[in-house]
C-alpha cells in the first residue's frame, strides 16, 4: 500500500474531522453536509446560467463554514445573487477534470473555495493565468492588506507582488513529547530550531525501543521537503535545494517509523465515521499510556484537548516544528481564487472579504487572518484556562498561562507556506517511496526527481 504524502494525510484529516463534526450537529449547527436544494436564508446552492449571479464554486463538506461570511456579505449587498455550485466530496476526483477544462476556457465560476480540493493542480493553473491578481482587488475594494495576514500568506504560490491563491486557513501542527520520555531518553527538545532534532530524538527513541512506534501510525510525523527549503515558487530552484540539503534525513526518520521492514506499516482511516472511532481507539492507549511513545502529533495549535489529555503541563511539553532554517512552519490551506475571465472580480474580492474575517471551520483549524488568531486563542484560553478541563466525562488540570504565552508567541512568528499538491507532490514522493522500501538507493531516487521536476516546471 503506498502511503500519502504528508500534507495528503493532514488536509485529509482535518477535512474528515470537521466534516464529523458537521454531521454531529456540532459548532455552527445542522446534523448533515448542506445539499444543493434552496435555503431558506436566500441562497441559491445550485448551478444556474444567470449573468447577474455570482458564482461559487465549493465542496460540499464546506458548505458550512461560509454561511457566516455569505450571510453578512448578502446583508450589506442584497442585489447580489449567490449561487453555489456544489461539489460532492465523494465524486471529487471525478469532478476535477471537468472544473479544471471550464475554468481554462472561460466557463467557470466567480469564486472557487478550496482550490486544494477543487482542481487537478491549482499552481499549474494559476501559472497558466486562470486567475486574477488578489492583491489590487484587495487595495481597491477592501480594507484588508498583506500586513493583517500571516507571513507568508501571499507567497503561497508566487513570491512576489502578486497573489492568486488565498489560503484562508492554515494548520498550525504541535509536538507533544512525554515529560518521562525526554528524561529517560536524555532528550532536550526545548532546545529544537530545526528538522535534524527532531530525527535524532526519534532515532534515539528506536534504538531503545525497536518494536515500538514513536509517534502513532495514523500521524503523518516527519520532516516534508517544505521543511528542507522546498517552494513551489521557487522552480527549478527546488532541484539543488532537495540535492543539497539534509533531505534524506528526513526520509530516513519516514524509512524507521513507517518503513521498518521495508514495507509502508502507516495507517489511514477511511471516510467514514467508524473509520475515525477506530483511530480514536488506537489514540485512547496512547492518552492512557498504555503503550510506549514519544507523544503526539497535534494537527492545529487549537487542539488543546489532546494536549491535556497526554498529562498536559504536567506530563508533557508541546513544541512546535522548525524548517532548516529555524522558522516555525505552517501549512496554508482552504485556498480561494477568483478567475481572471470573471465579469464579478468586485464581488468576489468582497465575499472573500467577509470569508477572511467570518470562516468557521468548528474550531477545527486557525486562520491566516492574524484576528482571527488572535480571536481562537482567547477561546482557547476560556475553554482550557480553568483550574479544571472536563473532557469526555474525566476531570484534568487546566493549562496556565505559560502554555497561552507559548502558543501566542509561536503562531506570531510562524510562517504560512503552500504544499505541493497532487501532480508535484505525488511525483516527487512516488519517485522517493522505492528508497524507503530499500528498493533503490537515494541517488537514484533523487535522479529520478531530479528529471521530474525539470519537465514539471518547464511544461
Amino acid at each position: 500500500m503506498r502511503r500519502k504524502k504528508s500534507s495528503e494525510i493532514r488536509l485529509f484529516s482535518i477535512l474528515l474531522v470537521a466534516t464529523l463534526l458537521m454531521t454531529a450537529g456540532c459548532g455552527t449547527g445542522g446534523s448533515s453536509p448542506d445539499t444543493a436544494s434552496p435555503k431558506e436564508d436566500g441562497f441559491t446552492e445550485e448551478t444556474s446560467d444567470s449573468s447577474d449571479a455570482l458564482r461559487v464554486c465549493v465542496v460540499d463538506t464546506q458548505v458550512r463554514y461560509s454561511e457566516d461570511a455569505r450571510g453578512i456579505f448578502q446583508a450589506k449587498y442584497p442585489d447580489v445573487n449567490v449561487e453555489l455550485e456544489i461539489v460532492p466530496f465523494e465524486n471529487l476526483e471525478e469532478e476535477k477534470t471537468r472544473i479544471s477544462s471550464e475554468l481554462m476556457a472561460g466557463e467557470g465560476c466567480d469564486l472557487y473555495i478550496n482550490v486544494d480540493y477543487l482542481l487537478e493542480d491549482p499552481y499549474k493553473a494559476q501559472q497558466a493565468g486562470a486567475f486574477a491578481d488578489l492583491v489590487p482587488l484587495f487595495r481597491q475594494y477592501t480594507d484588508l492588506g498583506e500586513e493583517d495576514f500571516m507571513p507568508g500568506t501571499f507567497d503561497g504560490l508566487e513570491n512576489g507582488e502578486e497573489c492568486y491563491i488565498l489560503p484562508l486557513t492554515q494548520s498550525f501542527s504541535l509536538l507533544v513529547i512525554r515529560k518521562d520520555m525526554q528524561e529517560e531518553l536524555g532528550i532536550s527538545p526545548d532546545t529544537w530550531s530545526g528538522p535534524e532534532d527532531l530525527n535524532r530524538c526519534v532515532a534515539t527513541f528506536y534504538e531503545k525501543y525497536p518494536q515500538e512506534h514513536a509517534f502513532s501510525l495514523y500521524e503523518s510525523l516527519y520532516p516534508s521537503m517544505e521543511n528542507y527549503g522546498f517552494r513551489i515558487w521557487k522552480g527549478k530552484e527546488n532541484i539543488r535545494i532537495l540535492k543539497e540539503s539534509d533531505w534524506q534525513n528526513g526520509l530516513d526518520m519516514e524509512k524507521s517509523m513507517l518503513y521498518p521492514e521495508g514495507t509502508y506499516i502507516g495507517m489511514q482511516p477511511d471516510n467514514t465515521v467508524e473509520g475515525y472511532r477506530k483511530m480514536e481507539r488506537e489514540e485512547e492507549k496512547r492518552f492512557s499510556n498504555e503503550v510506549m511513545c514519544m507523544g503526539k502529533l497535534m494537527i492545529g495549535f487549537y487542539n488543546q484537548e489532546n494536549y491535556i489529555r497526554m498529562g498536559g503541563e504536567e506530563g508533557a511539553d508541546l513544541f512546535p516544528e522548525y524548517d532548516a532554517e529555524g522558522k516555525i512552519l505552517t501549512m496554508g490551506m482552504t485556498g480561494v481564487a477568483i478567475p481572471q475571465s470573471s465579469n464579478k472580480k468586485e464581488e468576489a474580492i468582497h465575499l472573500v472579504q467577509e470569508l477572511v474575517r467570518n470562516y468557521v471551520a468548528v474550531g477545527v483549524t486557525g486562520t491566516t487572518w492574524k484576528e482571527g488568531n488572535d480571536i481562537l486563542l482567547e477561546n482557547l484560553r476560556k475553554e482550557f484556562g480553568s483550574g479544571e478541563v472536563n473532557i469526555e466525562g474525566t476531570v484534568y488540570p487546566g493549562l496556565t498561562e505559560t502554555t497561552f504565552e507559548k502558543l501566542e508567541q509561536w503562531i506570531d512568528q510562524a510562517e504560512v507556506y503552500y504544499p505541493a499538491y497532487v501532480e508535484l507532490g505525488n511525483g516527487i514522493y512516488d519517485r522517493m517511496e522505492p528508497y524507503l522500501t530499500g528498493e533503490k538507493t537515494y541517488e537514484e531516487c533523487m535522479k529520478e526527481v531530479e528529471e521530474f521536476m525539470e519537465i514539471y516546471f518547464s511544461e
